[in-house]
């Protein structure tokens, strides 16, 4: 299954919404697809579209169910069939921060892990791989256990990738809950993960 998002230029995003979004607060909507919406793209002033392409599992069957659409950002998250926000054992995300494409990709995935620690002080964090893919596009992977939420939400295992393009960051995330995560799993995510990448349309 390919999940794309298209994505147009524009500013900056928090790059914790997702908890949020997770946990029921800000604005969200509700969507029935099976597909992800489109984000209503246009191209950025070189006539360029940005589209993040995801190979997910052939087997997983993922559902879209909150949509944030704002100026500075878009997130889209996302729950196996048979699973919601109320009661999920996977969780994935998308989330498109527009115009930020000069950062510290590091730096990026740094915040993340430390607004993580801010519900979960016992978090810990490792940088699996970060560079160039073979389109110069900068990017990290990397992984947050969370053993111990203060809110008392069952321990997560968080697979993270942030990729650069020349119009926004995307940010690609896939939770886990349990203390650790099934090793034919997290081989599957990490596959998937190191195969997403921005495709660049031109006109």
């Amino acid at each position: 299954m390919t999940f794309s998002v298209n994505v147009r230029p524009c500013i900056v995003f928090c790059l914790f919404l997702i908890f949020l979004l997770a946990a029921g607060t800000g604005a969200t909507s509700k969507t029935d697809s099976k597909t992800t919406p489109d984000s209503s793209a246009v191209q950025d002033t070189l006539g360029s579209k940005e589209t993040l392409d995801v190979k997910w599992p052939e087997k997983d069957t993922w559902q879209p169910e909150y949509a944030y659409q704002g100026k500075k950002s878009q997130t889209q998250l996302y729950f196996l069939e048979g699973q919601s926000s109320a009661e999920w054992k996977e969780m994935a995300s998308i989330e498109i921060v527009y115009g930020k494409t000069n950062t510290n990709v590091p730096g990026m995935a740094r915040l993340t892990y430390l607004g993580t620690k801010k519900g979960c002080p016992d978090a810990t964090w490792e940088i699996i791989q970060k560079g160039m893919n073979d389109l110069g596009q900068p990017f990290i992977i990397y992984e947050i256990d969370c053993p111990k939420f203060l809110n008392n939400e069952p321990s997560q295992v968080q697979l993270w990738k942030l990729i650069i393009g020349k119009t926004a960051l995307f940010n690609l995330q896939y939770s886990y809950r349990g203390e650790k995560m099934p090793p034919e799993r997290r081989q599957e995510i990490l596959q998937m993960l190191n195969t997403a990448y921005i495709k660049v349309e031109k006109k």
